[in-house]
């Protein structure tokens, strides 16, 4: 549950929306990203924050998993996210959203919670995935300091 509270956070950060845990509304923000949202330095922080911890998961609690082959193997996709940054990477942006979607459903389904379904999300002034909103739900300021950026539904 931690991971997929983990994953959750990294996600909300990168693609915005609300921040209560919902699961649909977490998988439909991964299935509806786009190829041209930003995945800034500190958003890609998260993601390889996120596989180093699932690496530490494979390696100190090997006896554990053993009983558990399909989390471990959803630790084992979701520690690929620590390439996030090399040039060579063996993942394009279609294969990283569905490492995460994946993800998701497996954990879900470790976690006794239902499968999750994509829903419509609407247009809220929470869904931005600008840099500059993703900057502001990482830091809780925006680039230059200032306060929240302001939204119009023309953004």
């Amino acid at each position: 549950m931690s991971v997929l509270q983990e994953l959750d956070h990294a996600i909300w950060v990168w693609q915005g929306d609300s921040r209560n845990f919902d699961l649909d509304e977490l998988y439909s923000r991964i299935l509806q990203a786009e190829e041209d949202d930003p995945i800034p330095a500190y958003t890609q922080n998260l993601f390889m924050r996120l596989a180093t911890r699932c690496v530490g998961h494979l390696n100190l609690k090997k006896d554990d998993l053993i009983l558990q082959p399909k989390l471990a193997q959803t630790l084992k996709n979701l520690s690929r996210l620590e390439l996030i940054r090399d040039v060579n990477r063996d993942f394009d942006f279609h294969q990283f959203k569905a490492i995460l979607a994946t993800a998701i459903e497996s954990l879900s389904e470790t976690c006794d919670l239902s499968q999750p379904k994509s829903i419509q999300l609407p247009i809220t002034a929470h869904r931005i995935t600008s840099e500059e909103h993703q900057h502001y739900r990482h830091f809780g300021r925006q680039i230059d300091g200032s306060q929240q950026p302001i939204w119009t539904p023309f953004n």
